[in-house]
């Protein structure tokens, strides 16, 4: 409990001067967080497109001193501490600056009371956070951004500055589900493009395989190992930085070697410390803008759309896929309880002699009448698999494919490459929490 009782403390400024913040220390700033809880990293993380990235974070008193000391700025959460006489000993000696987010309606004189703590640089009521932020970080460093499709380790996302971002801003942090009841679909393939697509525009991304074996690290010319059967040994936010692969600027975090660990990992997929749910949540708090789960394995299914917000739902234009996608649907919809608004159905591989998209929406409403149209449908290309193989560890190089990744992060990140918001509801949930759409 944050009594926040203790006496005024008395501070003795010099020559009468009031106290003198930490100083800026570079105009590049390593930004840091210190919170208990996911809503100040999800509004973070939502603000990726601007230029932000969260460095370093901790969820408790005892680990906040490293991300003090390591960080040029800080946003800690005033509940993490009890009184202000813990935020002195916390902040004491910290090279930080340090804005404290302060519930909304404090009362004053507490307010007061953690305005004259040394080493506080600014407060501000958690509800005014977003636009605090700009006023009280210094200008983003131009750097040259390399092409996403180059191979190699390139620098962080977050050195692209917001002049160079094809977007206006982030809607909320996204947690995409990308998945299907069928197989060869190329689901994989489009949660890889997608994920590309989010670093073009600017937002840190993190790709997530679930397969088993998991071939998204064979398709971006990476190693299957480590992976996420390390991430259940130890789920902590420092494992999930040690698992992490790049390729150009997406980074990776692959799945299982074979359907045995797959095994050793899903019984606690659901629920606990080491649960995709909790791990999309700690990603989160380490500014991930997006985090796509690629669903390979079926029996990740359910705890895989626990853990996001948003779903992607691939199908075929036959009435296989129909029946796959209406029973995926339910699921997500019912079970789940992810909103209609969250839910997206795609096409994809069509080719003649399969449904049109009206005729495909009419046999899907007529087993589930809450079924969407597709949002975006992608013909069989012929020429897709040649670009793959000429060019290992790359998307495919061909327009249409880029047109259809394109369409697709339009809808669903709530985003245009093109600067302009597309029409998605007004905010996006979850959990508890909820997300408004920036105008």
């Amino acid at each position: 409990m944050n009594t926040f009782g203790s006496p005024p403390i008395q501070v003795h400024p010099e020559a009468g001067a009031p106290w003198s913040a930490n100083p800026v220390l570079a105009s590049h700033p390593r930004l840091g967080l210190v919170s208990p809880s996911l809503e100040l990293g999800m509004a973070l993380a939502g603000r990726m497109a601007q230029g932000l990235s969260i460095a370093a974070s901790a969820s408790s008193p005892d680990k906040a001193r490293e991300v003090l000391q390591t960080c040029s700025h800080v946003v800690l959460d005033l509940t993490i501490v009890e009184n202000t006489s813990q935020l002195t000993e916390l902040l004491a000696s910290c090279p930080s600056q340090v804005l404290v987010v302060t519930p909304d309606g404090l009362l004053p004189d507490i307010l007061t009371q953690v305005q004259s703590v040394p080493g506080v640089a600014r407060t501000t009521p958690a509800s005014e956070l977003p636009d605090t932020l700009p006023q009280w970080l210094p200008p983003q460093v131009p750097a040259t951004m390399q092409d996403a499709n180059a191979a190699g380790t390139v620098g962080p996302v977050t050195d692209i500055p917001p002049s160079m971002a094809h977007t206006t801003g982030a809607v909320g942090w996204r947690g995409l589900a990308v998945w299907s009841l069928e197989g060869g679909i190329g689901k994989s393939l489009i949660a890889w493009s997608l994920g590309i697509e989010c670093v073009r525009r600017g937002l840190k991304c993190l790709l997530v395989g679930l397969g088993a074996p998991d071939i998204l690290p064979l398709q971006a010319g990476l190693n299957p190992s480590p992976n996420l059967l390390q991430w259940h040994r130890d789920p902590r936010p420092e494992t999930v930085r040690d698992l992490l692969q790049h390729n150009g600027q997406l980074d990776l975090l692959a799945g299982f070697p074979s359907p045995r660990d797959l095994g050793t990992f899903a019984p606690a997929a659901m629920d606990g410390d080491s649960s995709l749910p909790f791990l999309t949540m700690e990603t989160a708090r380490m500014g991930y803008a997006v985090t796509i789960l690629d669903i390979s394995a079926q029996e990740l299914a359910a705890p895989a759309l626990k853990a996001a917000n948003c779903l992607l739902l691939v199908s075929s234009a036959s009435a296989r896929g129909a029946v796959a996608a209406v029973e995926a649907w339910r699921l997500a919809r019912q079970e789940i309880g992810l909103p209609a608004s969250a839910c997206h159905l795609v096409l994809n591989r069509t080719r003649p002699g399969q449904m049109s998209a009206r005729e495909y929406t009419a046999t899907v409403r007529s087993g589930l009448r809450d079924m969407p149209e597709p949002i975006a449908e992608m013909t069989e290309e012929p020429d897709l698999e040649p670009a793959l193989a000429q060019s290992p560890g790359r998307p495919p190089d061909l327009a249409p494919w880029q047109a259809f990744a394109t369409r697709l992060v339009d809808r669903i990140v709530g985003v245009s490459a093109t600067g302009a918001d597309t029409e998605q509801a007004a905010e996006t949930r979850f959990g508890p929490l909820v997300f408004r759409r920036e105008q």
